[in-house]
């Protein structure tokens, strides 16, 4: 990296003020991704069920044969990312004083969630939405050791 620094300084002379700043910003950023660590988090992950009464029940009257029953399942899952230290210490320090921090989906290279249809005898009924759609609740950050 020095190496690359020394002769971007040798040519510099031959770069307009722009591309030279362009340049040096570029390599901040590379030197800023090389400075991340990895961290195993876990985090809470809820699965969302939903059950529908049987259309075709004749017990039951029609404010019930459109009731829907959610069942949500929590449990405690874990995955690996690359965090700044500093970012990293500021959560588990968050985690150590309120019990949980949070970690963007995108960071943690997961998918957005988006609301859950509820559809009976092929006609929906309507949605249920994610409680968090854009974060992880996270619960624990262990640094993981070289290997």
């Amino acid at each position: 990296m020095d190496t690359l620094m020394n002769s971007i300084d040798n040519i510099k002379e031959k770069l307009s003020d722009a591309e030279y700043k362009d340049l040096c910003d570029q390599m901040k950023e590379l030197n800023k991704q090389k400075e991340t660590d990895l961290y195993r988090v876990w985090y809470v992950h809820v699965d969302t069920t939903l059950r529908t009464p049987d259309s075709d029940s004749e017990d039951e009257d029609d404010d019930a044969k459109n009731m829907v029953t959610s069942y949500y399942f929590t449990r405690i899952k874990s995955t690996f990312v690359r965090l700044l230290p500093d970012e990293a210490e500021a959560k588990i320090k968050n985690i150590r004083d309120s019990g949980s921090t949070w970690l963007s989906r995108k960071a943690a290279n997961f998918t957005p969630l988006y609301a859950l249809n509820i559809v009976q005898s092929g006609k929906r009924l309507g949605y249920l939405n994610a409680v968090n759609t854009d974060n992880l609740t996270v619960v624990r950050i262990d640094k993981v050791g070289a290997f």
